[in-house]
């Protein structure tokens, strides 16, 4: 809870201060890479999908979309991107970062942590019937596990292959990775 305090407050200051915003030549990029993650060449590929009412799962650039954001009517932004999570925003939306390293298998409590805060937060929003986008930098392994991780929670019934199934069907280029799929399998969770 402190560490989320710290990174809102440091989020908030970077916004006063000018954060940097990502520009459309890193969208562009962002978008090219995400085809290495495509299925099925012909999957459409956007900034952000609709996985269930009020649920978005994208990338940096939807998050740094203000046009979107409200068109959207997104109410929070939460943020595991590494680079950008403070965001070019109005005040209008919340904003949390939350720092996920999805590298290290060292950090499986961190993340299981994470993931727990991250669906307490998510339904919070829900309960009010507010919009929440989850982001990363290019919505596929980070956050696709963090939304997992608030179906799971929120479908205990379903196995973890069933909503990712359903998470894909939404937004095809969605892979978590190796260490995310393993935490996410575990029953504990």
């Amino acid at each position: 809870m402190c560490l989320r305090i710290l990174l809102l407050s440091l989020s908030l200051l970077c916004t006063q201060l000018g954060a940097v915003c990502v520009t459309q030549a890193q969208c562009e990029e962002i978008r090219l890479n995400a085809d290495y993650w495509k299925a099925d060449s012909r999957d459409e590929y956007n900034d952000a999908d609709l996985i269930i009412d009020g649920l978005y799962l994208g990338n940096v650039c939807a998050a740094h979309n203000e046009t979107w954001l409200r068109g959207h009517a997104i109410r929070l932004v939460i943020s595991v991107a590494r680079e950008w999570f403070m965001l070019c925003r109005d005040t209008t939306v919340d904003v949390m970062g939350f720092l996920l390293d999805d590298s290290n298998s060292e950090n499986v409590t961190r993340a299981k942590a994470v993931f727990s805060e991250i669906a307490d937060i998510i339904e919070a929003y829900s309960a009010r019937g507010e919009s929440v986008l989850v982001h990363c930098n290019m919505g596929i392994s980070r956050s696709a596990a963090a939304v997992l991780a608030y179906m799971q929670r929120k479908y205990p019934r379903a196995s973890y292959q069933r909503l990712l199934r359903v998470v894909k069907a939404r937004r095809p280029v969605v892979r978590p990775n190796n260490l995310f799929s393993q935490i996410l399998t575990e029953p504990e969770l």
